[in-house]
């Protein structure tokens, strides 16, 4: 017997070394292929697109322009010196409206002038958001944000009429009341020498947006160490772990990513954020179970309510489709906003003469009353300080690009850009373009008086994107900013200790300051 099984033992381990070996001559010869891919490509895109020449076998194509030395980044992050890369390409290749960018071996197209993006937004085919996104479906789903172009557009009808300007002027008193919960929370750092804004702005956007537009109350501010805090934190962890994933080639699998302590975090982190939304629904359910709401009633109607009426009435939406737009919302609604916040506030804090201009406006629409709740027709009369939020948001726009997939070829300014390309608009750029906006680093809120802003093509400033897939909230932004500020400033004079050149912004998924921003904060008086 043991004659006869030393053989078969012999037998199998050859078979293993066969294995072995096949395995090992196809995993070189799909490197082959796809290296050639790479180097084939990159060859028709030099042919067609301007662009930076790489290193004939770079596989990190334009990214080996990075310095990857921690000394030469003097304690910034890659993150930081991607955008700066960015914008580098954009001054050499200034000559051109766009520029190819190889991403590792993925080509990207940057649109990065007002014709290009005219162009592009012009052709209503490209609707597909770019593969980049296919990572935020894990927490996100395919709701509004990131949906193909069909579900897009389903949803997009259902959902405009939760925007309309009617619906909008109901939320005003809840925008009135957590600014003022904002003002009370503030009043005991009035005392510090400095105060980290980003938690408190952010919990006061999400109290904001979940009676709003999901109708429920949270109490986020009042309870710092409640769900609405993890979910925060949650939120700001898991866009920097999509983030970190774009710098690792071998991440861009998913059983990989899967398998790794980042993958296994972000796991974590989507369970949070799936139960914070589920209890949402379930307790606005219950609602109509109880009779609390009545399906068919005439009143202006929250999200929420919109999209549960529809899951009750047709049952063409299910719970998870709910859930997919419940947290779209909810992090897209908040994060961006709660950043344009922050970045705005900053710079007011930097530019006295500015926060001076602010509040003599506010002093003329609400008199000695700083308690007074802003109305409709107040905001109608905060024109300077809609000009602060728009120059803020053209210097430090949240969401700083857009990516759109190429399903055929098509051609922008005389460039063809081929079938299977990911073109990006980046509003971050478009926005220096001094063509367009003279001394474009300069914080000047009076490019958008009533008298300059006509000046402006329409293109040239996209902090909301630009074409039919631009953002669904930017009015309900806008209203929630000026409310939120209008009532700090009545309240509080600001100064921010770090100046800008030492305050770069890094890339996330929204535009974030490179380390949090640090303000002081004094109770105001009439003569601050």
């Amino acid at each position: 017997m043991a004659d006869h099984e030393i053989p078969e033992v012999e037998t199998d381990k050859r078979w293993q070394w066969k294995i072995w070996n096949i395995s090992i001559v196809a995993a070189i010869a799909m490197a082959f292929l796809i290296i050639m891919r790479y180097l084939l490509w990159r060859k028709k895109y030099s042919q067609l697109i301007p662009g930076r020449n790489v290193r004939f076998f770079s596989i990190l194509g334009n990214l080996s322009d990075l310095p990857f030395s921690a000394k030469a980044r003097n304690g910034y992050t890659l993150n930081v010196f991607l955008l700066m890369l960015f914008e580098a390409y954009s001054k050499l290749l200034n000559d051109a409206p766009l520029f190819c960018f190889w991403f590792f071996c993925s080509p990207i197209v940057v649109l990065y002038k007002t014709e290009a993006i005219e162009a592009f937004v012009n052709d209503t085919k490209m609707l597909d958001k770019g593969w980049f996104y296919n990572w935020t479906q894990p927490v996100l789903g395919s709701g509004l944000l990131t949906s193909n172009t069909k579900k897009w557009k389903n949803r997009r009808k259902l959902l405009n009429p939760c925007v309309g300007m009617n619906v909008l002027k109901n939320y005003i008193p809840a925008m009135n009341e957590y600014s003022r919960t904002l003002v009370k929370r503030w009043q005991k750092e009035t005392h510090k020498d400095s105060t980290d804004i980003y938690l408190d702005l952010s919990l006061c956007a999400l109290d904001i947006l979940c009676e709003t537009m999901l109708g429920v109350k949270i109490g986020a501010q009042e309870h710092k160490d409640n769900a609405s805090s993890k979910l925060i934190y949650c939120v700001h962890r898991g866009m920097e772990l999509i983030i970190d994933r774009l710098w690792n080639i071998l991440h861009w699998s998913d059983f990989i990513y899967s398998l790794t302590r980042n993958g296994k975090e972000m796991k974590k982190i989507i369970e949070t954020s799936e139960n914070f939304t589920r209890t949402i629904i379930r307790e606005t359910k219950e609602k109509y179970f109880n009779g609390e709401l009545k399906i068919g009633d005439e009143k202006q109607k929250s999200l929420m309510e919109v999209l549960l009426e529809h899951h009750l009435q047709t049952k063409e939406l299910s719970e998870e489709d709910i859930r997919e737009e419940v947290i779209t919302f909810t992090i897209a609604g908040h994060h961006s906003s709660a950043t344009s916040l922050i970045w705005t506030l900053y710079l007011i804090g930097l530019h006295k003469e500015v926060q001076a201009k602010i509040q003599t406006e506010l002093d003329w629409i609400f008199g000695e009353n700083q308690e007074r709740p802003a109305s409709n027709e107040d905001l109608k009369e905060m024109k300077y300080l809609e000009s602060v939020i728009k120059e803020s948001l053209r210097l430090f726009p949240s969401v700083y690009f857009f990516a759109r997939h190429i399903s055929e070829d098509i051609k922008i300014c005389n460039y063809t850009i081929p079938k299977g390309s990911t073109c990006v608009m980046m509003p971050y750029l478009v926005h220096r373009d001094e063509k367009v906006f003279n001394n474009p680093e300069k914080f000047n809120p009076d490019r958008f008086s009533p008298e300059n802003l006509i000046k402006y093509n329409s293109n040239s400033y996209i902090p909301f994107a630009a074409g039919p897939r631009n953002c669904i909230g930017q009015v309900f932004a806008l209203i929630e900013e000026k409310i939120i500020l209008s009532t700090l400033l009545r309240n509080y004079s600001f100064e921010s200790l770090e100046p800008r050149d030492r305050l770069p912004p890094t890339v996330d998924i929204v535009l974030k300051p490179s380390k949090p921003i640090e303000v002081k904060i004094r109770a105001r008086t009439k003569t601050s």
